[in-house]
């Protein structure tokens, strides 16, 4: 059987990962440590932050995989930042509840989902979440390749919230 036999009987579409290299090389982007420093100086608007991260990280007496801990360390300054800018937003948004966002805003697919991920745990009804998520979806099956940047990260955002929430992980 020849290779294209094999790949005709499959049930699902193949897929053929690459690895980095196919990045850097062809692309020209940054391996994993330029990608953390990347993040480090965005997280901190310092061009040394990853330094101080990788001095932490050993500081602690860790010298063994210092990527992974680094990469931990801005996530979590990353997480922060995300984290009080929602609870800074919040204040302006003047709805209580999914529903209610969904039956003003859903028109502007931008606002709404922006909207929603500024709500309270408390204020989130999962099912009605996963509602809007289904529709957001079924009208627009492409939505998360299509939509301008902050469409995209709200959507992904939500649908985050809703896996945490549903599942509790």
């Amino acid at each position: 059987m020849n290779l294209q036999d094999l790949i005709a009987n499959f049930t699902t579409t193949p897929f053929l990962f690459t690895g980095s290299g196919m990045t850097r090389r062809y692309l020209g982007l940054p391996n994993w440590e330029g990608l953390l420093r990347h993040f480090a100086k965005e997280v901190s608007n310092n061009e040394f932050a990853y330094n101080s991260y990788v001095n932490k990280v050993q500081s602690s007496g860790n010298s063994i995989n210092v990527m992974p801990k680094v990469a931990t360390l801005i996530e979590k300054d990353f997480n922060a930042i995300i984290s009080n800018t929602i609870k800074k937003n919040r204040k302006y948004c003047r709805y209580n509840s999914v529903d209610e966002i969904w039956k003003v805003e859903h028109d502007d697919i931008g606002k709404a989902t922006e909207l929603l991920s500024y709500l309270t745990e408390d204020q989130i009804d999962v099912d009605k979440l996963g509602q809007v998520l289904k529709e957001i979806f079924d009208n627009d099956r492409n939505i998360l390749q299509d939509s301008k940047s902050p469409v995209r990260t709200n959507i992904r955002r939500l649908i985050r919230i809703y896996d945490c929430l549903k599942w509790r992980r």
